[in-house]
């Protein structure tokens, strides 16, 4: 697959190196994180925007102006980002900061922004809109937050984007359960194929996308995982595209899945075959055709 040089939110080449760090028992665990961070900061973030780290300063990756000229004119700015640079001199990966709500300065609403080093000089903010009293954004902001990952803290937050439809919660049970599914079916090579590890990232956003589009959840994802719909996640032809997406100022995968496959059909004159939709069909990893019944009419 083909990866577009902007930043992508998720990149399923480096996750395959990524996760060959891990012992067999964490590598799970560790993709579950990976999915559910990326989806997060994808799907629930307000606004997301490319800096660089160089020389010890933050530069904007498209002007190319320092992080600090840019707030020459606002004190509080000014300061705020002396502040950031500090912490990521020494070497920090992630650098939490709060933004409440402010009439004078022009802030309308109660944000924390995450600012996330990542390959060479990258320095990614993603801002995340918080409905939180001013007593939970301080106690927040005491919290040591080297003591936690990304994701654990989005969870923390009270996200005005958040409901229970689409949420931290919704995005990580359907995570588990789809990387177990494909865990089941293809075992420990989700781990080091790119290709399965991009179906399974692409599979887990739309189910996500769809539990947002549709009735509440509870029920339905059960339903997902043994019918068409998974087979097609599993086995449907995957076509993949780079999009922007949610508040992530870079890109992020999604695309589709085939709907439709070789059917058999068995009668009194025997078996043929047709093309048509897999709804409700289940499919045959040997033979690679649908069918319907208990067991597959050719490879029985």
């Amino acid at each position: 697959m083909k990866m577009n040089k902007e930043r992508l939110n998720f990149d399923p080449v480096k996750e395959v190196s990524y996760l060959g760090q891990f012992s067999d028992e964490l590598r799970k665990r560790q993709l579950e994180t990976e999915i559910n961070t990326a989806l997060s900061e994808l799907l629930l973030s307000e606004y997301s925007h490319d800096y660089l780290w160089q020389e010890n300063k933050i530069v904007d990756r498209d002007t190319g102006i320092g992080a600090r000229s840019l707030t020459n004119n606002c004190e509080y700015e000014h300061n705020k980002i002396n502040k950031i640079e500090e912490e990521l001199e020494k070497g920090k990966e992630l650098v939490v900061t709060i933004s409440p709500k402010n009439k004078e300065l022009d802030y309308p609403d109660d944000m924390v922004d995450f600012w996330k080093r990542s390959e060479g000089d990258k320095l990614t903010l993603m801002r995340f809109k918080v409905e939180m009293s001013p007593e939970q954004l301080r106690d927040f902001e005491k919290i040591d937050k080297e003591n936690y990952k990304m994701g654990d803290l989005i969870k923390m937050l009270n996200l005005a984007k958040s409901d229970e439809r689409v949420s931290i919660s919704a995005i990580e049970k359907i995570t588990q359960s789809l990387v177990e599914r494909f865990n089941r079916e293809f075992g420990e090579k989700i781990f080091v194929d790119a290709e399965l590890i991009t179906r399974l990232f692409v599979a887990t956003r739309l189910e996500v996308e769809r539990r947002g589009e549709v009735e509440p959840v509870v029920g339905r994802l059960a339903e997902s995982l043994y019918g068409s719909r998974m087979q097609n996640y599993l086995f449907g032809q995957l076509k993949t595209v780079l999009v922007s997406g949610g508040g992530c100022g870079g890109r992020s995968i999604s695309g589709r899945f085939a709907s439709e496959g070789i059917i058999i059909i068995k009668n009194v004159d025997g078996i043929t075959f047709r093309k048509g939709s897999t709804e409700g069909l289940t499919y045959c990893t040997r033979c690679g055709c649908w069918y319907s019944g208990d067991k597959c009419p050719i490879c029985k």
